[in-house]
């Protein structure tokens, strides 16, 4: 009877290693970054996030560049909901959450409505909501420090999912396109960037980190 006891306890101790490791074999890998600043570029057609090590140059989608741009921005947040993905061609692809609470201004509300943001309704307060996808690509920084200053309070963490085929393709990540020319302006190709002041209180549902603030006016 105490053979059989052991016996089981033995098959019971491997089935659950084997599960662990099951999980673990179709578990991505991630990696966790820390963004210190948010640019964009002159003609507002490229959004460039500065990691640690890295630069992650994304396409300026317009509901991005119009939330950007309009007038009432102090009223919006943003955070990201989920785990940015990137593949073995270091093409990455997030989503960017932005909301606005309800207010009592009517112009604010018709511009948000106009502008794809779907009101979400709840028993404290009514919120309109709008998720924009982004796509890019993943360089090395390579040394390039830029010196215009930093718009966020405090880093940013973001976490990354990797592909697992990235491992033989280490070597393989581009250098980034951004310069710094000898006044300091960070630019890419020929075209300024700037740093982006946007009044987003940016709360990071991913790794539940306090809020922070983007930018400032």
């Amino acid at each position: 009877m105490q053979k059989t006891l052991s016996l089981c306890f033995v098959v019971i101790i491997m089935l659950a290693n084997c599960t662990q490791a099951t999980r673990g074999a179709w578990e991505k890998p991630f990696y966790t970054d820390e963004i210190t600043q948010f640019l964009i570029s002159e003609d507002a057609k490229k959004v460039v996030f500065v990691g640690d090590g890295y630069h992650y140059i994304f396409a300026a989608t317009q509901p991005l560049v119009d939330a950007l741009q309009w007038t009432g921005r102090k009223s919006l947040k943003a955070s990201f909901p989920e785990k940015f993905k990137l593949n073995g061609n270091n093409e990455i692809v997030g989503k960017i959450r932005i909301s606005s609470d309800f207010s009592a201004d009517k112009e604010q509300n018709r511009w948000l409505e106009k502008h794809g943001f779907e009101r979400h309704t709840n028993p404290y307060f009514d919120t309109y909501v709008l998720y924009i996808d982004i796509s890019g690509e993943r360089f090395l920084s390579n040394g390039v420090e830029i010196k215009q200053r930093s718009n966020l309070n405090q880093t940013y963490k973001v976490k990354i999912e990797t592909d697992r085929t990235m491992l033989s393709t280490l070597g393989s990540i581009a250098l980034t396109p951004v310069a710094v020319a000898f006044d300091g302006v960070a630019t890419i190709g020929m075209v300024s960037l700037f740093v982006i002041a946007i009044p987003f209180v940016a709360i990071n549902e991913v790794t539940g980190s306090a809020p922070k603030v983007f930018g400032k006016d």
